[in-house]
């Protein structure tokens, strides 16, 4: 609240998400940008802890297939565009043998309950995700001008390769695929924040995380959503387990973005800041990307 935002991107609906989502909305009156189906749950949300309805933009369209819309998002124009789109909340799927196997340890250590003690207070649960839960959306932002620095954002990694999720259209290798051509085609990601847990951890590791870091060209990584799907004091397994995950699919150093970890509570807190100016951002091939995407 201290903060003063002009909106609010959900990623996707579930609580450990969107809760609190509605009343911020509400109290602050904001804007919720969201797939329509979570709306949906916003809006009950939002008459349970506000009393009224509130301002919740649908990204795409209501059952639309993952990938399928491409939309871009003017909230923050002239200073940044933002290019959003469907795609596919984390799963299982079987191992995938073209890779050798990556064991993630998700063991708490046993000073976990002293270092994360239970109850959030003020926390206000979604209480009608619905439909909306796992309808995903995933957002690229880019600063106009100068090296146009670009933040992609993703609250959860879903298991492109198979194509497997809850969405219609799904399974499809071909919609996963697509998604990937799409991250292809965006403005080099300068910084990205996304989930390092997928639910497919136990066969796969991290290989869904490896391949949206490959497929975006992150130059940065924040690992987020380590400490609701996981043991909050596993954030160092799930580190390693990353080094290992590029190993194991053969990523030279080069082609790895830095990894800036985050543990709960210490990091959580602290202001990350990069400047746009720097010229760590230049990347040949953003101009075109963004001319397709933003416009001039």
């Amino acid at each position: 609240m201290d903060l003063h935002p002009e909106a609010i991107f959900l990623g996707h609906g579930h609580g450990d998400h969107a809760d609190n989502a509605a009343w911020i909305a509400g109290t602050l009156n904001i804007p919720i940008y969201s797939s329509p189906e979570t709306c949906d749950a916003m809006q009950v949300d939002a008459a349970r802890y506000v009393g009224h309805s509130v301002n919740c933009v649908p990204v795409v369209s209501r059952g639309s297939v993952p990938g399928s819309e491409v939309v871009r998002l003017n909230q923050l124009e002239p200073l940044a565009c933002i290019v959003a789109f469907k795609h596919i909340h984390s799963g299982t799927v079987p191992y995938d043998p073209t890779y050798p196997q990556v064991v993630i340890n998700d063991t708490p250590d046993p000073r976990e309950p002293q270092l994360y003690p239970a109850g959030t207070p003020h926390s206000f649960p979604t209480v009608a995700a619905g439909a909306g839960g796992p309808i995903s959306i995933f957002y690229t932002f880019v600063l106009r001008g100068g090296y146009n620095f670009t933040t992609s954002w993703h609250n959860t990694t879903g298991p492109l390769k198979e194509g497997v999720g809850s969405d219609p259209g799904l399974p499809s290798a071909s919609v996963g695929q697509h998604l990937f051509e799409i991250m292809d085609s965006l403005p080099r990601t300068d910084v990205e924040i996304g989930s390092i847990v997928s639910l497919g951890f136990r066969n796969n590791g991290e290989r869904d995380v490896v391949m949206y870091n490959q497929h975006l060209r992150s130059k940065v990584y924040f690992p987020a959503h380590v400490t609701n799907a996981t043991n909050p004091s596993s954030a160092p397994e799930w580190r390693i387990g990353w080094y290992q995950q590029n190993d194991a699919m053969g990523i030279p150093e080069s082609q790895r973005p830095e990894p800036r970890w985050q543990v709960d509570p210490l990091d959580y807190l602290k202001p990350q800041v990069y400047s746009p100016g720097d010229p760590r951002w230049l990347d040949a091939t953003k101009p075109a990307a963004v001319q397709r995407y933003c416009g001039s």
